[in-house]
């Protein structure tokens, strides 16, 4: 496992001699021509594609780009003894990570796989990368480097990792020294194309950088406006290139297509993501093209692209997007974000340049959509929208991953999913009435209660546990006809004689029934309570009193429970009638010592205290 910036080439390079002193052999792999390209001159060892390596040895990949036969064949490079190095394997998708694997393994090579998880992923489906890297951490056997080397202040460094983790801390770094710039997006568009002509015209290599396709198109029609514009010529010739826009020469172009049959001088071929400076348009539509070395005092590279690749692999090369710019390094860079990308996305951007690393966020534009005359605010705040980025996981999910799912995620859907379904079945259970009763007495009850900003959650808090008092008393089964006794949300209105008598549920031992609570506060406790009846000549000698309803003379009353252990302190000797949201309610009195009061205050706190996370 290796950040950006760690020296992972370097450490790629060390490997394969002493591996090969050891008698070995060493073959690298990457996704792309241009990874493999860069890996293969770094480590001095031969380097392909891993689509190249399928065709030449499964015949796995019937799509192989054109010309594919006409390199060196890499048939039986790979034996007993090879290592075969797999750069940036987080971009390469799982099936072609899997038989290049399974292929080495089977005729006794050994297999490591390089890369970062963190950093943008395959395009195809993927994911294995970060399965693997995740096992490997657990039992030891996956190696990180976590020195960086690429940066040329340290503390721009360890400003990477720390994006890299997620960590909102680190803006802290770029906001204090003035790399975050926000503004109207044709502002933030200027300002970052002028930032990096400044550092191209000081002589520091710089990437232009932005996260859509359209902006890197416009981008680069402001790049060669403003070369025409400084040359003071019109071009002679001109060409369409892929994506609509025109080029000429002078203008800096690059390939889109992998095309071996396109070789240089020096035996390299045309790859996607090469960059050239285009040096003449001919009348047919080719082009003559010359790529710079990349080794010191060694003669540029030409070749001459046809007019059908021209017009159909050929863009303007002055900007490019993120994904393009993955694995490259340069002195610094400017990047555009329009507050939609993932970590991975800024990991990347904020880790290519040595020396700085700007950000350019853009304002949404103003919509004349809205009703009413007022303008709405389009001011960005950096650091809001730069922690949301952070806190977008881009990384792609293996089918294993999905299959498997995440436990704690699952269970928060489930949670939530729970959550939203039940008031509506409870609202759907009490009525539109009773719900209507419920919000009228708790106003009378408790004036402007109704209009705390926290009301909705407790209306649904009410309906539910009034929907389910009778399930949990046992009540829930009646006859057709007849009404569940105890108390209810309903209007305190008498029952016509058709409704029918309650039905008196079935008795159960007095030491276990439970408790069902007190209505006008908190909902049943599930503690037990004994019945109070009143009896004379007990066991101790001491007398009883009975409870008696106000509407059912002679019943006993089960007085709610309270919290805590022991018996229930809201059972009573005795009993009132009192007026309530829910109707004529009995109460208890006890003695001055035991007497416990309902605190608007307290129900005030409770209508402020909101459980939003999982937790609560």
């Amino acid at each position: 496992m290796a950040p950006a910036g760690a020296g992972k080439t370097a450490a790629l390079g060390a490997f394969a001699r002493a591996w090969e002193a050891s008698g070995g052999t060493v073959l690298g792999l990457a996704p792309t021509a241009v990874a493999a390209d860069e890996l293969g001159r770094a480590t001095g060892i031969r380097a392909d594609t891993l689509a190249k390596y399928l065709h030449e040895n499964t015949g796995a990949r019937a799509g192989a780009s054109p010309g594919a036969g006409t390199t060196s064949a890499l048939a039986g490079a790979v034996g007993p003894g090879t290592m075969v190095l797999i750069d940036e394997a987080g971009m390469a998708g799982t099936r072609d990570l899997a038989a290049v694997v399974r292929q080495v393994v089977d005729v006794g090579g050994s297999v490591r796989l390089v890369g970062d998880d963190q950093q943008l992923a395959a395009v195809a489906a993927g994911g294995i990368f970060r399965d693997l890297a995740e096992q490997g951490h657990a039992h030891g056997t996956t190696a990180t480097l976590t020195e960086l080397h690429r940066f040329t202040d340290p503390v721009e460094g360890a400003a990477t990792l720390a994006i890299r983790d997620g960590d909102p801390a680190a803006l802290d770094h770029y906001l204090d020294h003035g790399r975050i710039h926000t503004g109207d997006t044709g502002d933030v568009v200027e300002a970052a194309y002028a930032a990096w002509r400044a550092d191209q015209q000081a002589g520091l290599s710089s990437l232009l950088l932005a996260a859509t396709r359209d902006t890197v198109r416009e981008m680069n029609q402001r790049a060669r406006q403003d070369r025409l514009d400084t040359t003071g010529q019109p071009p002679a010739h001109e060409v369409t290139l892929a994506d609509g826009t025109r080029a000429s020469a002078g203008d800096t172009v690059i390939t889109r297509r992998n095309d071996r049959r396109l070789r240089a001088g020096d035996g390299s071929w045309v790859k996607n993501g090469d960059r050239w400076h285009l040096l003449a348009v001919h009348p047919d539509g080719s082009a003559s093209v010359e790529r710079r070395a990349h080794r010191a005092r060694s003669k540029p590279v030409h070749v001459t692209l046809p007019a059908t690749y021209v017009a159909e692999h050929v863009q303007l090369g002055y900007a490019s997007t993120i994904h393009g710019a993955q694995g490259a390094t340069v002195d610094t860079t400017h990047t555009l974000l329009t507050g939609a990308e993932t970590r991975q996305a800024m990991y990347v951007a904020l880790s290519r340049g040595r020396e700085t690393n700007q950000l350019y966020l853009g304002a949404p534009t103003s919509s004349l959509d809205g009703v009413g005359p007022e303008i709405h605010d389009t001011a960005v705040d950096p650091r809001q929208v730069l922690t949301g980025i952070l806190a977008r996981d881009g990384r792609t999910l293996s089918a294993t991953t999905v299959v498997r799912g995440d436990a704690a995620q699952l269970l928060r859907q489930a949670v939530l999913a729970y959550e939203d379904a039940l008031p509506v079945l409870a609202q759907q259970r009490l009525g539109l009435e009773r719900m209507a009763a419920l919000d009228d007495a708790l106003e009378r009850w408790l004036p402007g209660v109704t209009g705390q900003p926290a009301y909705p959650h407790l209306r649904v808090r009410s309906r539910c546990a009034g929907s389910t008092a009778r399930h949990r008393r046992g009540w829930s089964r009646r006859r057709p006809g007849t009404a569940a006794p105890g108390p209810s949300l309903r209007p305190t209105t008498p029952r016509p004689p058709s409704h029918g008598a309650s039905v008196v549920p079935p008795r159960r031992p007095a030491a276990t029934r439970p408790c069902p609570g007190c209505p006008t506060c908190h909902p049943p406790c599930g503690r037990t309570q004994r019945r109070a009846t009143t009896s004379t000549g007990s066991p101790t000698g001491s007398t009883t009193s009975s409870s008696v309803s106000p509407t059912k003379p002679g019943r006993p009353v089960r007085a709610p429970a309270a919290l805590g252990n022991g018996p229930c302190p809201w059972a009573s000797t005795t009993s009132s009638s009192a007026t309530s949201p829910y109707g004529a309610l009995p109460t208890t009195s006890r003695p001055p010592s035991q007497t416990q009061q309902v605190s608007p205050a307290g129900i005030l706190m409770q209508l402020n205290t909101r459980p939003d996370s999982l937790g609560d």
